[in-house]
Formats: structure tokens, sequence, C-alpha cells
């Protein structure tokens, strides 16, 4: 569940912003850098919560980007202080590869690409050769889990599925 702030990114004075999400995170911002540093390269992020299970919150900026897309920082429920997750659902931002929302599964297949699948708490998230993990559209995912996705996760995956979201974690105990 989010608490929204309103807003819209603007640039960083006198500086140029990376479009580039990696494993260590978007640009100069890397995952477990302290959360009050998303303002320095994001100015219009604001202060949100996400809610977990139970009773757990933990403390989280947005970013609101042009089209109704944003970029999420969130700390963890046991650190509220570093970026344990990056996520975005901007075409803007793409993998070192390339890859960005909007992206067609059969665009990464024809480039060659191993896709790893992965099953946590019922999303099916998938990473390729950029480390990246992404999730895909909701109808392609639905379908998905509707095939012989463990035998074959590929050929359960519809090749016009979509990437609807680029996302980077990182564990930062003891930051």
């Amino acid at each position: 569940m989010y608490s929204l702030g309103l807003g819209l990114l603007s640039p960083v004075a006198g500086g140029a912003q990376t479009t580039v999400i990696s494993p260590r995170g978007i640009g100069p911002l890397q995952l477990c850098d302290k959360l009050s540093r998303v303002t320095a390269f994001f100015p219009q992020a604001r202060d949100t919560l996400m809610r977990g299970e139970g009773d757990s919150q933990w403390a989280s900026k947005i970013a609101h980007l042009p089209g109704s897309t944003r970029i999420t920082f969130e700390s963890s429920w046991v650190d509220s202080a570093h970026v344990w997750r990056i996520s975005t659902n901007s075409p803007a931002y793409h993998t070192p590869r390339g890859y960005a929302v909007g992206t067609l599964i059969s665009a990464l297949v024809a480039k060659g690409e191993k896709l790893q699948f992965e099953y946590p708490e019922g999303f099916l998230v998938i990473t390729a050769g950029d480390s990246v993990p992404f999730l895909v559209d909701d109808a392609s995912a639905i379908a998905f889990f509707r095939r012989d996705y463990e035998r074959a996760p590929l050929q359960a995956l519809a090749p016009n599925a979509r990437i609807k979201e680029l996302f980077v974690n990182g564990d930062c105990r003891g930051k």
C-alpha cells in the first residue's frame, strides 16, 4: 500500500542524470546508500510508507515521473535508514543491456538472453543476463501460472509478454 506524495521529477541542477538501472542501483544512487540521499538525485521524491504482512511497515521515497510512472526507493522493516530496493515502471530507465519497461520477452530471447525464473510469494520474477530482475505484464503472468511453467518456464511465457517493472534489491545489514 502506498501513501503517495505528488510531484514530477525535476532534473538535478548542474548535472546529468543517468537512466541506467544496474544491479548496484541507479547511477550514483546505490543500493545501501542512505535513504536520505535520494532527494539529492531525485529532488521531487516524497516520503511514503510501504506496508507488509501484519503490522510491518518501512520508510520509502517515491519520485513521480511523467506519464503516471515512478521510481520507488524502499528501506526495510529491519533498517529504515538505507535503500534496500529500487523499482521503476518508467520506460525511460533501462538496464545496462538496454532492456526497459515495455520490452518484449521475444526481443530478449531473440538476442540470446538466458532467462532465469523465480516465483517468490506468487510473483513471476525474471532475470536476464544483466542481473536486473523484472516483472512482466499481469495478463502474461496470470497466463504463465496457468500453464506447465515448472517444467518449461520459457515455453509457458507468451512471447508477447512485456516488462512492466524493473527492480534491484540488496541486503544492507551491517552497512
